[in-house]
């Protein structure tokens, strides 16, 4: 999603490892057109790639539905119903968990079929009925499924920032490109870095530290291209990958936008002067917000309103 897009599907996934990857593909299965939205590579992020995989199945599931032929009988399904209501205290949808241990065992063979597929290894423990693998080998075979249905419409690198609703119910949902607000909060960290105008930091460097401010200022200006050229150069490079066009920009709507309100800048200057002059940075502060409000009163369009 390189710009405002809307959406439409039947149901929508949020997560991309094993939980979201089995429920796209059970409702993709059903007919359902789906929707799959990851904050990061699918398979490749959150605790997937850190914990990797760990689950299990009943003995007889496994043996029959599973093809371990080693697998403990003596761990019946009864067995791991209760084992599973035990370990969630009984707070547990217990609906939920007799389903999931009459399911779990088609659920798990097709996941193993996936691992197979794609040449990863999962470790079975006979005695337990419980399969194991690392974050790779886990999120390896979850890529492979959800590549295996090509109907699963997948949007990585996004996060979900809200869900709409209608009359109580989830209708929708607002996301954005993580790269997209990541250039943003990182434009946003410039602030802190570049002179004149620098971060708290720089402020009480000044008061705990005893260093004059002109000095920082002038610490801080390499790293400040350094920030800035990387930052271009993100974009740039980023934007070439994509295929992203550049914005139609009207120059000299821009110029007279600047130009108009480039008064509001000697609040900045009545800052920056004053905290070279030696002056605390509380009544520094003060002085500048008194000459920005100030400023804010020769045009209407910057003029403070009543609430």
């Amino acid at each position: 999603m390189n710009a405002a897009e809307r959406i439409d599907a039947d149901v929508l996934v949020i997560g991309g490892s094993g939980a979201g990857v089995m429920s796209a593909v059970a409702a993709a299965r059903e007919g359902a057109k789906v929707v799959l939205v990851s904050k990061g590579k699918v398979g490749k992020n959150g605790n997937a790639i850190m914990l990797g995989g760990s689950f299990g199945v009943d003995g007889q599931g496994a043996r029959d539905v599973c093809g371990e032929a080693d697998a403990n009988q003596e761990y019946t399904a009864e067995s791991l119903f209760h084992k599973m209501v035990a370990c969630g205290f009984g707070l547990g949808d217990q609906e939920l968990q007799k389903q999931f241990v009459e399911e779990g065992p088609e659920a798990v063979r097709e996941l193993l079929q996936w691992v197979k597929e794609c040449g990863s290894t999962f470790v079975f423990s006979p005695k337990a009925c419980r399969w194991r693998a690392g974050g790779v080998a886990s999120g390896n075979a979850l890529r492979h499924g959800l590549d295996s249905h090509r109907e699963i419409a997948a949007y990585e690198d996004t996060i979900i920032s809200d869900l709409l609703t209608s009359d109580g119910k989830v209708c929708g949902a607002v996301g954005f490109e993580v790269f997209t607000g990541s250039i943003l909060a990182i434009g946003g960290t410039a602030g802190q870095l570049i002179p004149p105008v620098m971060g708290a930091a720089a402020f009480i460097m000044v008061d705990m530290a005893g260093i004059s401010y002109p000095t920082i200022m002038l610490a801080a200006i390499i790293p400040s291209f350094i920030f800035l050229a990387a930052m271009y150069f993100l974009v740039d490079m980023y934007s070439k990958k994509n295929g992203l066009q550049k914005p139609q920009i009207n120059v000299d709507d821009c110029r007279r936008a600047i130009i108009s309100h480039i008064h509001l800048l000697l609040s900045v200057v009545v800052l920056v002067v004053l905290i070279i002059r030696g002056g605390s940075m509380m009544r520094c502060c003060t002085y500048a917000t008194i000459a920005l409000i100030l400023l804010c009163m020769i045009r209407s369009d910057t003029r403070p309103q009543p609430l």
